[in-house]
Order: C-alpha cells, then sequence, then structure tokens
C-alpha cells in the first residue's frame, strides 16, 4: 500500500501548477517509525519539506499523537511540515487536517496541501462513473455538452434545435441525451417531434466534467513581451494573430479576468490557436518582438481538440473561451483560483 500510495503522491504533486519535486528521501527503515520520507518541494519561489507520516487507517486520535512526536523531536513548523499518507482517512479527521492547515492524501485519491503563501491545493476522487458514461466528454457529445451548459441550463430545448446548434448529427445528439437521462441529468418531456428536453442537474453535469477533465501532453511556445502595460500586450497579441487569420482563444485566468471585468493584470497570458499554416507566421512574429533571457509572459498552445474553441466570445475585441471552457481551465488550477471559479460559474454559467 506505502509504495503504490507514494508513488500516486508524487504523480499527483508532479501535476500542480507551480510545484516542482526536487527531492525524496528515505529517513526510517521501519513502518512503525513516524517519519519514514522527506519530500522538498519548490513552491514558486519558496521552499517547503514535507515529513510524510504513513499508516494504514488514519484517526484524529492518531494526528495528535504523530504531531506530538514532530514536537518532541523539536521540528521546526516554518521550514517543515507534517504531512499524512494513508489508506483511508475519515471525513472528520480530514477537516481536522485541513482545519490545522496539514496536507494529506488518501488512496482514494482524497488530497490537500497548504502552499507557503496561504493557499491550498485540493482535489477530490472522481465520482464513479460507468466507463460507456465517459463517451459524454469526448468528440461530438462533448461538443453537445458544452452547448448545452453555455445556452441552455434552465431553459427547455428540442434535441434538434441543439444538434443544429452544436453542429453535431441528430443521432448523437438523441443518443447523448438518453445518455444523461439514465444518469438523472436530464429529463424528457412529451413524445415524437414534440418531445422537450430539460438539464435535470445542470450542476451535478459541470462537476462531473470538471472532475474527470484531463490535459493531453502539448507544446507551448513561451514568449517575453516587452510592453509593460497588460492590456496593451494583450491587444498586441490579438492583433497578431488576428492579421494572420489565426483562429485563436485566450483562455485560462486571462479569460475568466476579461469576463468579470477584473483590473487585475495576469502576469501570464495564456492563448489556445486552431493548427493552421499561418499560426507559425504569427510565432516567428512574435518570436522576433520577444525580448531573450526576460521572464515569459505569454504562452501559446495548439489546441487540443476543437472542442475548446467552441462557442468562444469576443470580450473587448479579445477572443476568448466560452464561460464552460474557461471554467473547466481553472478547476485544474488548485484552489489559488477557487474565488475566481466561483464568481465565474455564479455570473456567466448560472449552475
Amino acid at each position: 500500500m506505502h509504495d503504490k500510495s507514494l508513488s500516486q503522491l508524487l504523480l499527483v504533486l508532479d501535476g500542480l501548477p507551480s510545484i516542482t519535486v526536487e527531492t525524496i528521501s528515505q529517513t526510517a527503515t521501519h513502518e512503525t517509525e513516524a517519519v519514514s520520507v522527506e519530500i522538498a518541494l519548490k513552491i514558486e519561489d519558496a521552499s517547503m519539506l514535507l515529513k510524510v507520516f504513513r499508516c494504514q487507517h488514519l484517526s484524529a486520535e492518531q494526528v495528535h499523537q504523530m504531531l506530538g512526536h514532530c514536537d518532541a523531536d523539536g521540528t521546526e513548523k516554518t521550514t517543515a511540515q507534517p504531512f499524512f499518507l494513508a489508506r483511508t482517512i475519515p471525513l472528520p479527521t480530514r477537516r481536522l487536517l485541513e482545519g490545522l492547515r496539514i496536507g494529506y492524501y488518501s488512496s482514494k485519491g482524497e488530497f490537500f496541501l497548504p502552499d507557503p503563501q496561504g493557499h491550498a491545493y485540493m482535489l477530490k476522487p472522481a465520482p464513479h462513473v460507468h466507463r460507456d458514461s465517459m463517451r459524454l466528454f469526448a468528440g461530438q457529445r462533448r461538443a453537445l455538452l458544452h452547448t448545452l451548459l453555455c445556452y441552455h441550463v434552465g431553459e427547455y430545448f428540442h434535441a434538434k434545435d441543439v444538434a443544429h446548434q452544436a453542429d453535431v448529427s441528430g443521432a448523437t445528439a438523441s443518443e447523448t441525451l438518453h445518455e444523461l437521462e439514465r444518469l438523472q441529468l436530464a429529463e424528457s418531456y412529451g413524445r415524437g417531434p414534440t418531445m422537450t428536453w430539460r438539464l435535470r442537474a445542470p450542476a451535478r453535469l459541470l462537476d462531473l466534467w470538471s472532475s474527470l477533465i484531463r490535459l493531453p501532453p502539448f507544446e507551448v511556445h513561451a514568449y517575453a513581451l516587452p510592453t509593460l502595460d497588460y492590456a496593451t500586450r494583450l491587444r498586441d497579441v490579438a492583433s497578431v494573430f488576428d492579421k494572420h487569420q489565426v483562429r485563436y482563444v485566450v483562455c485560462h485566468e486571462a479569460a475568466a479576468r476579461a469576463y468579470l471585468g477584473s483590473c487585475e493584470k495576469v502576469p501570464e497570458i495564456r492563448v489556445r490557436v486552431a493548427p493552421d499554416i499561418n499560426v507559425y507566421k504569427a510565432l516567428a512574429e512574435l518570436s522576433a518582438a520577444s525580448t531573450k533571457n526576460a521572464q515569459p509572459n505569454l504562452l501559446v498552445v495548439e489546441a487540443e481538440s476543437d472542442g475548446v474553441l467552441q462557442h468562444r466570445k469576443e470580450v473587448n475585441g479579445i477572443w476568448v473561451t466560452s464561460p464552460v471552457q474557461t471554467y473547466l481551465d481553472l478547476t485544474r488550477g488548485g484552489a489559488r483560483y477557487t474565488a475566481l471559479t466561483e464568481a465565474l460559474r455564479r455570473e456567466h454559467i448560472g449552475c
């Protein structure tokens, strides 16, 4: 259990933004000893040493006992942080650890890690979903769900109309809606040509999608544009892609702040582009404008599918990902975007 759980924990840490696992050291040879592994992390500009306590089933009493052992050893909590790795961690114990701002990971995938800046990373295991239902979030079915969450939250609709809007076949629309109905995520009214549909649980559908989504590997083009003003830099980037007729979307934090009208600057603009021969011309122009040996402030990646460009919106002359796609992007960024995702969901998604 321990070796597998430790490997899973390291995979989770490697997948988190702004976190680098620097060293892993074994500090004990027997599982009965309190601390058996130390993991040195780099979180942005800060360092953190995790002293990992491992056990089968973690209780609140064990938490206090192990923390007492840690205090007795004279651990300096300013440089080292206790962390609990267990097969099972009951909900009350997880709440205790979160209140104490102490990290944990269970074999079920429950994860919590506070960082030195006062934020926290938190992951929850994906809900149990039948394998066949995973097809909901791929291909043409994904396009239909994207359309429903963008335009039909709380509304009644006809399958034919939404199929046309999502640019999918009528058969795909019918199959997807009946699968949603089987999962109690949608409900139908009437029969035949007059049948209408409604999302029964749009919030649960969005939560399910955000918990299951995974990003494939992709090539990142990083640039350091010299323009200091954020709004000007954003317009300059959009102008380059428009000039070369590249279909693009500003995404992630910059897109969310554009929707919310936030004046806060985003240090790193992220852009997805549709694969096209003209992309290389635009990238060459950006590369020519980039300042060498400076901190990158623009990341450009090829869109992993056409679905992420679906229902893009123009905000103040800039094309940005749809509110739904922006939300899905930010939910992979950890707790640091919690307030931003909640505001975006409340004001622009409505579920």
